[in-house]
């Protein structure tokens, strides 16, 4: 079965988005599935990437896709709405519909059996996409979208959530988010689903609105709980956060929310961890060392270890935590600014080279030039925390086995 929980979110759109779809090579291991980003040749389009021969097997683009860019991708359970991949679509436009953007729901065979488009007035729809585990049948996403305060506007001031049964693929109602749009996709506001805090049955929200993070009830999409942070902010703090729900070894669950700090000390950058299940407060995790982007993207495999990536101006890193405490990170791997700048986005991808590990796939997206690789992933073994492969959206489409 899929995992179906959002455990990361999506690069500015320069680089590639990652997730996996079961095999389809016949080594009993799952494939890679990867977006490809702006500035490559295959823009717009997925790409599936063979955990077997390190080849790219298969190629889609969206049906109504601008030949510019796949949002996100994201896995979803197949048993609710006989869909095992949603995409979304960031400027398409639908031939009924006045807003701007649609999430395509992708079978087994990968082949579109559904559409889900913006409504009037509605942009960027689909920019970050959030999907809630099942339960009693029905499973529940999160579409980031965008809107305008007023037509002259010249970006969308608002950042909303429009929240959809898979089920029926009807919309269940609109969470109200962000306040400003800067025109920066960094400086969004982030979501994920948590475990149901307010005991109706279903689960529930978090959404960060960039100095607090709201819970929002599942079921009828009220604020259940406010977690302030804004004393904790300074000036170096402006874009780049991620918001992930962590599954500790007691059993419980704490909310993490990661703030980077940019144009500063690596000190600058820290994590919030919020446990759910108590009023108590926060725990603030310090920068482990290096890169001043620290908690850009964070995300947390099966067996319970946590990767989070550091995304800074000046140097990138990837850092590792261990299950028995998912919060306390040590570095594993640095690049220079000069050549590589990974760290946008990070996900888990299954067992991509077959020791019985997950394993994540981090985001570079700088561009090709000076000798240097340009858009990419960054596949990383999740059992000796190695780099074992490298994608590399050249022209050629070339994969480095390591």
């Amino acid at each position: 079965m899929l995992a179906s929980v959002l455990l990361a979110f999506p690069t500015s759109g320069y680089g590639p988005v990652c997730t996996f779809i079961d095999d389809r090579d016949g080594d009993g291991r799952v494939e890679l599935v990867m977006s490809t980003g702006q500035e490559t040749k295959e823009n717009g389009s997925l790409m599936v990437w063979s955990s077997k021969t390190h080849t790219v097997i298969e190629k889609l683009r969206l049906p109504e896709s601008t030949p510019v860019l796949v949002g996100d991708v994201i896995p979803v359970d197949p048993a609710v709405s006989r869909a095992c991949l949603l995409a979304s679509d960031l400027w398409c436009h639908g031939e009924k519909t006045q807003g701007e953007g649609a999430v395509y729901l992708l079978d087994k065979s990968m082949r579109v059996n559904g559409i889900i488009h913006a409504e009037a007035g509605e942009s960027m729809f689909g920019s970050r996409l959030a999907a809630s585990t099942v339960q009693d049948g029905e499973q529940f996403l999160a579409v980031q979208l965008t809107v305008r305060d007023a037509p002259s506007d010249e970006h969308p001031g608002r950042e909303w959530f429009a929240i959809y049964s898979l089920k029926t693929q009807h919309r269940q109602g609109i969470i109200k988010g962000s306040s400003q749009y800067t025109g920066f996709r960094h400086s969004s506001v982030v979501c994920t689903w948590v475990p149901d805090c307010d005991r109706d049955g279903v689960q529930d929200l978090a959404i960060d609105l960039r100095d607090r993070v709201v819970l929002y009830s599942g079921k009828d999409l009220l604020p259940i709980r406010l977690l302030t942070y804004a004393k904790q902010l300074t000036r170096d703090h402006y874009f780049g956060r991620s918001l992930t729900c962590v599954h500790l070894a007691s059993g419980s669950d704490q909310l993490v929310l990661g703030i980077p700090g940019w144009f500063a000390e690596p000190k600058s950058s820290f994590l919030m961890c919020w446990p759910l299940a108590t009023e108590s407060e926060p725990r603030r995790v310090g920068d482990p060392g290096c890169g001043d982007g620290f908690g850009t993207a964070l995300c947390q495999t099966r067996n319970g270890d946590c990767f989070a990536t550091g995304m800074g101006p000046f140097d990138t890193c990837l850092s590792y935590a261990k299950r028995e405490d998912p919060v306390r990170f040590s570095t594993i791997l640095t690049e220079s600014w000069m050549s590589v700048m990974i760290g946008s986005a990070i996900r888990c991808v299954g067992d991509f080279d077959g020791d019985g590990a997950e394993d994540v796939a981090v985001t570079r997206f700088n561009r090709e030039a000076d000798g240097c690789p340009g858009q990419g992933v960054v596949l990383v073994s999740g059992k000796t925390l190695s780099v074992i492969g490298q994608i590399e959206l050249n022209d050629k489409h070339r994969y480095v086995w390591h």
